[in-house]
């Protein structure tokens, strides 16, 4: 237990704010010190629920801290003149996840991290509830949570199942959002022609293990359009190793899409996804892939 004062506060360093309080440096740890209210909306304020004081719960991250490997929990708790006031980190000098200027391939690496350190916390009745990107860093290339003691994260005896539902389910949105899964224009699946592995809010920790080795299965595509001369090449378009891309022109209506690949089908070609022609590059930067072509008159281009 770390006893300060108020005037003890102006001589750290401050070096963030948080949603529930400001954190300070000091040495290689940070001091995590609870913001008396906290806003809810629109100029509307509570109370800091994290300010209340829950001793089995923050004994629990401490005695835990020491057996947990893949993340940090607590070091110490904070008493400001007498009274709960924060708790003590290890300082890291990281940047909190974005897929900007990460590699897709470097993405996976860091998800199936972040997947490591989820279950680890779970496996020991921790669940992080309050599971976003902001909320996880990139560390020496390892995926590190942060925040694992505010109001949001439950501490339990026994296995909780709602609270590791809740948590599954806001881990895959996590992951989703960090591999930019929402960057297609449409995830074409005529009457299951194309299977794809997809994550829902109710899923599994075996389901995003699935997930993610689906996402990182490295295939070749072909992208074309309505200008390209697909019976020049319709023995690769119909070839099970290459994916079929249909580059959507930004003007063309859904009712013509739909009559474009029923066509396509009907000479055997079957699209695996849609997007928009000026999407093209920002779809290949969020997949896994071996080669690009894409059909230029009656040439068939290497694209990437």
């Amino acid at each position: 237990m770390i006893n300060i004062s108020k005037s003890d506060i102006n001589k750290l360093e401050l070096i963030g704010h948080g949603g529930f309080g400001d954190v300070y440096k000091k040495g290689n740890l940070i001091y995590k010190l609870y913001r008396k209210v906290v806003p809810t909306g629109y100029w509307t304020y509570v109370k800091n629920p994290s300010l209340k004081y829950h001793p089995f719960k923050l004994r629990r991250l401490m005695n835990l801290d020491k057996k947990i490997i893949y993340s940090d929990l607590i070091k110490d708790v904070i008493f400001v003149d007498g009274k709960f006031g924060g708790v003590v980190n290890k300082y890291y000098d990281g940047l909190t996840l974005t897929f900007a200027n990460l590699s897709f391939d470097e993405r996976i690496r860091l998800s199936y991290g972040l997947l490591k350190s989820v279950r680890e916390l779970v496996n020991n009745n921790i669940y992080p509830l309050d599971l976003k990107l902001d909320n996880v860093m990139a560390i020496s290339g390892q995926a590190k949570l942060i925040d694992l003691d505010d109001y949001y994260t439950k501490v339990s005896l026994i296995q909780n199942p709602i609270f590791e539902k809740k948590c599954f389910s806001m881990l895959n949105t996590t992951i989703k959002a960090f591999l930019n899964e929402y960057n297609t224009f449409y995830n074409w699946d005529l009457h299951g022609q194309i299977e794809k592995v997809v994550l829902t809010n109710n899923c599994s920790f075996e389901e995003i293990i699935n997930y993610l080795k689906y996402k990182s299965i490295k295939y070749s595509y072909v992208i074309l359009s309505d200008e390209s001369d697909v019976y020049s090449h319709i023995k690769l378009f119909r070839n099970s190793k290459y994916r079929i891309l249909y580059a959507k022109k930004s003007y063309l209506s859904y009712s013509d899409l739909v009559d474009n690949i029923h066509k396509l089908n009907d000479i055997g070609i079957y699209i695996y996804d849609v997007v928009l022609k000026r999407k093209i590059d920002d779809f290949f930067e969020n997949i896994s892939y071996n080669e690009v072509f894409e059909v230029k008159g009656d040439s068939l281009v290497k694209k990437l």
